[in-house]
């Protein structure tokens, strides 16, 4: 029984790793998907191959690669470091602002129905122009609705907007092997 734990546990671990794609980026600008299945040497320098997505097979020397993605870890071969993204969300407490402010203007937005409903009945019973009825508080119970709906999409933006931060982990060390069966990456 506890065998079989074992065996799940390592599956488990080893999926994501398995199934993953490096996404290798060009000093050109091109991007392939797919899986690094050997560095090769060669007498030009060391060379990536991918098995694409499509199933096409590429080799990039590399000299002409500028970065390698793989989950949420990057070599990057124009500075010559490695480090993970991270994908955060510092300002979620913005969305307490949002709330709050989108409330407040739901308020201003009845308040001014209310104000407006009053002058209209007042304009029907006196007969005079709506133009004089329209008061500084219906005036200001619109603007107070408007201008706190602006901030509360605006501080539900700043709430849910990711914050990508890069983690330095080291210099990048390649090493490879002949017949390609040994990769370090230092993923």
């Amino acid at each position: 029984m506890k065998g079989r734990w074992l065996i799940f546990l390592v599956f488990l671990f080893l999926v994501p790793r398995i199934f993953s794609l490096d996404i290798l980026e060009t000093r050109k600008g091109v991007k392939y998907r797919g899986k690094i299945v050997k560095i090769q040497p060669t007498k030009e320098g060391k060379a990536f191959v991918m098995k694409t997505e499509q199933g096409g097979t590429v080799a990039i020397f590399q000299k002409d690669v500028a970065r390698i993605n793989r989950d949420n870890q990057v070599l990057d071969f124009i500075t010559g470091e490695r480090y993970y993204m991270e994908v955060r969300r510092p300002y979620l407490p913005f969305a307490v602002l949002s709330i709050a402010t989108g409330a407040y203007a739901v308020n201003r937005f009845q308040e001014y129905s209310r104000l407006h409903d009053k002058a209209e009945r007042q304009r029907d019973s006196a007969g005079v122009d709506s133009e004089t009825i329209n008061t500084n508080d219906q005036k200001n119970a619109m603007a107070a609705g408007i201008v706190s709906s602006i901030i509360s999409v605006g501080s539900l933006y700043i709430a849910l907007r990711p914050l990508e931060i890069k983690v330095p982990i080291g210099k990048i060390n390649i090493s490879g092997t002949m017949n390609g069966v040994r990769l370090a990456f230092q993923f």
